[in-house]
């Protein structure tokens, strides 16, 4: 999945599961190339979409730089 694709959208149309694993998988990126300032904000940007909906579905947003 690209970058441009997690749009508020789309993110409201997958599961619960899909959505942890996908911001467990942006956390893991974050942490790993924090200093990319080109990718930086779009992974910012994505994983407060994905926190956003999951605190919408009352699913508990794990702890990590990126909250």
């Amino acid at each position: 999945m690209a970058m441009a694709q997690m749009t508020e959208a789309f993110i409201e149309q997958m599961s619960d599961r899909d959505i942890k694993q996908m911001f467990d998988y942006l956390d893991n990126w974050y942490e790993d190339h924090k200093r990319d300032l080109e990718m930086k904000p779009l992974v910012v940007r994505a994983a407060s979409v994905a926190m956003a909906e999951m605190t919408r579905r009352g699913i508990k947003c794990p702890s990590g730089d990126l909250n």
